[in-house]
């Protein structure tokens, strides 16, 4: 994740950060950003080795990106009680 971040720091371009992603993507269209182990704080509490327990933060930068126009509007929609609306 640490390289990830400097490759897309590094990006000049949209298309050079979406190339940069596209590599980081899995099967699923989505990466993995972290993975939490909840599990482990009861684990070391209790000296056994249950439960198992993750968080996983998953998503697609590029789907965030197109979403992020149509979020705006929805959210001055919402706040405003207005038609749609974009900045």
């Amino acid at each position: 994740m640490v390289e990830f971040a400097k490759t897309t720091a590094a990006a000049r371009t949209f298309p050079q950060f979406e190339s940069t992603v596209r590599e980081g993507l899995g099967k699923s269209g989505l990466m993995l950003f972290m993975e939490l182990d909840h599990g482990s704080v009861i684990r070391k509490a209790t000296g056994g080795d249950k439960p198992r327990m993750s968080r996983l933060i998953m998503g697609n930068p590029l789907i965030m990106q197109q979403m992020q126009g149509t979020f705006r509007t929805q959210v001055l929609c919402s706040r405003h009680g207005t038609r749609r609306r974009t900045l």
